[in-house]
């Protein structure tokens, strides 16, 4: 399965860079905290041509 670089927009994530499986929907994210984040996927691409995730809150 391809797994590109996609883009987090939002949340404690904003702007930086995460690996997804190319088909996936959402992504959810634990952080140090053991807090657990959902990004979820959205038709938007950024300048490069990478998929955009967006924060959809704390799970």
């Amino acid at each position: 399965m391809d797994t590109p670089q996609v883009v987090l927009h939002g949340g404690p994530l904003d702007g930086t860079t995460h690996l997804a499986p190319s088909k996936a929907r959402h992504i959810d994210v634990t952080m140090a905290d053991r807090t657990l984040h959902r990004y979820e996927r959205t038709s938007a691409t950024d300048a490069t041509g990478r998929p955009v995730f967006h924060w959809a809150g704390r799970v």
